[in-house]
């Protein structure tokens, strides 16, 4: 029996767009039911004698999100056995006029802004951790922070995870991670650290 949640993939979306209104974009469009959103920052790779931060290097208008959807009451869907290879545009927008503020980029002069979907090859797992204790696993790795670029990733995670924990009234609109991305970004830093530190300790070669 065929899986009826279809992983998507889109490299670039505005920042402007909000979970809620994504959301309603793949409800109204008649494409599936979303079930989670997890916005990734867009970081370009540091150059060479690149003195940029990571924030510096992180694009501000644009940003990427991995989209969970359920489209089992949705069999004409063009998600429906969605694979990595699969692409499908979707426009979020009716007319150029309408909601300008959202209007992140168009194809051509005058052409709606659309959205390319693709499918996930490694969607996002679920987390079996509260916050609580991804915060701890968290604060774990700080005594083992050596570069300046993961200190700003560890300050970063650490205030997206306090404003989760606190449920900060804002939190919806400030905050760009939700407990599984928060779990998986604490995993992904402490392998980064653990390589650096492994490579560190082999001996060189005579």
């Amino acid at each position: 029996m065929s899986s009826t949640i279809a992983n998507i993939y889109i490299p670039s979306i505005h920042v402007n767009w909000t979970r809620s209104q994504i959301a309603d974009i793949f409800a109204k469009a008649g494409v599936g039911n979303v079930l989670r959103i997890d916005f990734v920052r867009t970081v370009a790779k540091p150059l060479e004698n690149d003195t940029r931060t990571f924030d510096e290097r992180t694009n501000k208008q644009f940003r990427q999100a991995f989209i969970r959807v359920d489209v089992g009451d949705h069999h004409d869907s063009p998600f429906v056995g969605l694979q990595p290879n699969m692409q499908i545009r979707l426009y979020p927008l009716t007319s150029v006029a309408e909601t300008p503020e959202l209007r992140g980029y168009r194809t051509n002069k005058g052409n709606l802004e659309f959205w390319m979907c693709l499918g996930a090859a490694n969607p996002l797992v679920d987390s079996d951790l509260s916050i609580d204790e991804i915060i701890e696993n968290l604060r774990d790795l700080f005594p083992r922070l050596e570069t300046s670029e993961d200190n700003e990733v560890y300050n970063y995670m650490l205030k997206q995870a306090c404003l989760l924990r606190d449920k900060h009234p804002s939190y919806q609109n400030v905050s760009e991670l939700n407990r599984h991305q928060l779990d998986n970004n604490t995993k992904m830093l402490a392998k980064r650290i653990a390589e650096r530190i492994s490579e560190r300790d082999i001996p060189a070669k005579e």
